[in-house]
């Protein structure tokens, strides 16, 4: 008896991480039908991006994707503005991080690196130079490449 509880208690275990891999595998493209996409505007550059407004959302990021088009990037929008910390866990190319607050860029981190040698425990953590609401992250060398500034203008088009 003792062993078919034991065994009945592994299967769902086994059904529940296999349940729970399969949510995230089907979920882990931000381009997926249930993400709400939207448009924003910087020094008269468009993207269209994908918006992650939940935490589950958030954590998961662009993690998983191949690539990101042209002008295609994720907003990353908070309820209030913070210093909250980024990471580039499974990502698998470079990006720019635009730290937002308001209507305004408050800073940047560029041409951070995809790192799949290092685990979790060791990734670097990036963090806005002051409080942001709202992160924007976009294929590395825009910034750069658009003479994007602290104090420009954002502008976000409704999802």
């Amino acid at each position: 008896m003792k062993k078919n509880v034991i065994i009945i208690l592994a299967l769902i275990g086994i059904g529940l991480v296999l349940g729970t891999a399969s949510f995230f595998l089907k979920t882990a493209n931000p381009t997926a039908a249930n993400t709400k996409r939207t448009l924003i505007t910087i020094n008269n550059q468009t993207f269209e991006v994908a918006v992650a407004d939940t935490p589950s959302k958030r954590l998961r990021g662009l993690s998983g994707r191949e690539a990101l088009q042209k002008n295609e990037g994720m907003l990353f929008l908070f309820d209030r503005a913070g210093r909250y910390g980024f990471w580039m866990k499974d990502m698998r190319f470079p990006i720019d991080i635009i730290w937002i607050r308001g209507t305004r860029v408050v800073g940047f981190s560029e041409n951070l690196q995809a790192e799949p040698h290092r685990t979790i425990f060791t990734l670097p953590l990036y963090y806005p130079p002051e409080a942001a609401d709202k992160v924007l992250e976009l294929n590395a060398g825009l910034v750069k490449r658009y003479g994007f500034k602290g104090g420009d203008e954002v502008t976000i088009f409704s999802p």
